[in-house]
């Protein structure tokens, strides 16, 4: 199935195409940037492996780094690309912030959960991981994930 947003974009050709608007703008990404963001990565996949920051890095590790090589940048080192290492620790923060949001740790960016209630028994459920709540009457017990919306 193709989502559809139901509105089109014609080109002077005649073709249709679905609006891109709400999708972000991938073409005018900097490509120059970006290839030289591929190099840090090629580099970094060397040192730990490909793909190891996609599992998991609190968010505060991220910043840290970042923050360290824009000051490295700013002070004048060059023994690395010192802005090439902050872009990628800012785009690992924003990663984890959509892909692993638990991993957000830093104070003033840690979002407390709306409250929600066991879908069973109503009563407030816990939002720590493998807590649970109990089922009034039945004994129950219904894990409830990090994340959940309601108890499993």
């Amino acid at each position: 199935m193709i989502k559809d947003s139901g509105e089109r974009q014609e080109f002077i050709t005649g073709a249709v195409r679905d609006m891109a608007v709400g999708k972000g703008d991938m073409a005018s990404l900097p490509p120059d940037a970006l290839l030289r963001l591929s190099k840090h990565l090629e580099n970094g996949a060397k040192k730990y492996g490909r793909w190891n920051y996609l599992r998991g890095i609190p968010v505060s590790s991220f910043i840290d780094s970042a923050l360290r090589h824009l000051c490295e940048y700013l002070a004048g080192y060059d023994d690395e690309d010192h802005l090439g290492a902050a872009a990628f620790n800012v785009l690992g923060a924003l990663q984890m912030e959509e892909a692993h949001p638990e991993l957000v740790d830093i104070p003033t960016r840690i979002k407390s959960p709306a409250p929600h209630s066991c879908a069973d028994c109503s009563q407030a459920a816990v939002y720590d991981d493998q807590q649970c709540c109990d089922c009034l009457g039945n004994g129950l017990r219904h894990w409830v994930a990090k994340e959940a919306d309601q108890c499993e």
